[in-house]
């Protein structure tokens, strides 16, 4: 049945995984999910989920951000640790608490959407993410790469 709603640590150390599936809607909480999951190179699609934290931490081969999805609120060091991540980040929840240190040495990250008027930049802002990432109001965001996004 779908009744598991915690996947904490489900994967964590799993050196060897290249690519995850994607996430059943009925999971909740998923922190520290691909903890030092060095190979893991494609994010899977992340359902329903309300705690992200760590979940990606120390990923060092990942190279795209999943979209987060409008259920999200803790997004604490997320992506920390994610050496390879680039291009965009598409942020749909307008209800994160917490993104301390959620890109940590993400350098080569293009720009992060979310919505400006939404609980989530003020996370951003209390993180010190507003200076350092290039965040643009999701408004903004190019029709065509929302197709792209939703026919992947």
């Amino acid at each position: 049945g779908h009744s598991v709603i915690s996947a904490n640590f489900m994967y964590s150390e799993c050196i060897t995984l290249e690519s995850a599936p994607d996430i059943p809607d009925n999971v909740k909480f998923a922190s520290f999910m691909f903890l030092n999951c060095y190979r893991l190179k494609k994010a899977p699609k992340l359902g329903k989920l309300i705690n992200t934290s760590h979940m990606f931490r120390n990923c060092k081969t990942l190279q795209t951000a999943p979209i987060i999805p409008e259920t999200v609120e803790n997004m604490a060091r997320m992506f920390d640790g994610c050496d390879l991540l680039q291009g965009d980040v598409i942020i749909l929840s307008k209800r994160v608490r917490n993104a301390e240190r959620a890109f940590t040495y993400s350098k080569y990250l293009r720009r992060i959407y979310l919505d400006f008027n939404s609980k989530t930049y003020e996370a951003f802002e209390r993180a010190g993410l507003t200076e350092k990432q290039k965040l643009l109001n999701i408004e903004l965001r190019p029709l065509e790469e929302v197709r792209y996004d939703e026919s992947e």
